[in-house]
């Protein structure tokens, strides 16, 4: 019996990339078909232009393609979530659809997961030619970062295009959070792994949608999902202000009772009373990302909802 296996990938109006994901696939399909049964998943996140048209279109001539329409866009961590949960296959392999990271390097991570038995193999980019300068220098700060204040270590030059077995996916599925970092997930759950190595191409339709902003919002995701390191970062900040402020007011109380040194200086004081209340809002923001976070898990919404399966089962 083949092996069967699941290419997950999340879709926001990537309509003008589906005709090239498409055509990979079903070259990978042809160069596996002898050991492996492959199927092509595709998540619809609320997309507006024509991705579940293209898609059902591609259906209609090909079987092995699955589509899952989100009932809007819940963010890509939930769509990649929404494609492991629906997954039944024995091993699953998410990637994007701009297919910077090539679908043909799956067949590496197939001989690799033939030659080791790891229950992960992670694609880890060598170079990352198609990333933009700024979007190559904010990962490696966010890299550094993260494994300062998280209680894990990401991977380095790694995201979420790795092969995965059933045993890694259900153990996925046990995790109970709605706000999720999946990479940081995957990190977490550990299970023996292995690497292959791949250059990552450039994009070559639309751009991506991933901007500065978004970064920022899914770092800050990360940290806090993994970590309570930034609350003790800002304790101590504090701690450290109310030593300096502390001090200096003995200082000035030494000056004035045994020098009769008159208290001057607004600028300084000015400046200080800016200082110490940078850190307070400073503080308080932390504390403010812990707090929404506990209130968004609290209400145990689901991840995603799905509006449509293409094709439909029928019962």
């Amino acid at each position: 019996m083949k092996t069967s296996l699941d290419i997950l990938v999340p879709c926001l109006n990537e309509a003008s990339n589906l005709p090239q994901v498409f055509a990979s696939f079903q070259k990978f399909k042809e160069d596996v078909s002898t050991k492996y049964e492959v199927s092509l998943v595709v998540i619809d996140n609320g997309s507006t232009d024509e991705t579940s048209k293209l898609t059902k279109e591609f259906i209609t001539s090909e079987n092995s393609c699955r589509l899952i329409v989100l009932s809007r866009n819940f963010g890509k961590e939930a769509s990649l979530t929404a494609g492991l949960f629906e997954s039944r296959a024995d091993l699953v392999a998410p990637i994007d659809a701009d297919l910077q990271d090539p679908i043909e390097v799956i067949g590496d991570m197939l001989l690799q997961w033939e030659k080791s038995s790891a229950d992960v193999i992670l694609g880890k980019r060598i170079s990352r030619e198609g990333d933009s300068i700024s979007r190559r220098l904010s990962s490696a700060i966010y890299q550094r970062l993260f494994d300062r204040l998280s209680d894990i270590a990401l991977p380095a030059d790694v995201g979420e295009f790795r092969l995965i077995t059933r045993k890694v996916v259900v153990a996925f599925k046990e995790l109970p959070e709605s706000q999720r970092f999946v990479r940081g997930l995957f990190a977490w759950m550990g299970f023996r792994t292995e690497t292959v190595e791949f250059s990552r191409n450039k994009r070559d339709f639309g751009k991506s949608r991933f901007s500065i902003s978004r970064l920022f919002s899914l770092g800050m995701e990360g940290i806090v999902s993994f970590s309570v390191k930034p609350l003790r970062i800002s304790m101590g900040l504090g701690l450290v202000s109310s030593g300096l402020a502390i001090a200096y007011s003995l200082v000035i109380l030494i000056q004035k009772i045994f020098h009769n040194i008159p208290v001057t200086g607004y600028a300084s004081l000015a400046f200080i009373s800016l200082f110490l209340g940078g850190i307070q809002l400073f503080s308080i923001g932390v504390l403010g990302e812990y707090v929404g976070k506990t209130l968004l898990e609290s209400k145990r919404r689901p991840i995603y909802l799905i509006s449509e399966k293409y094709p439909r089962v029928e019962g």
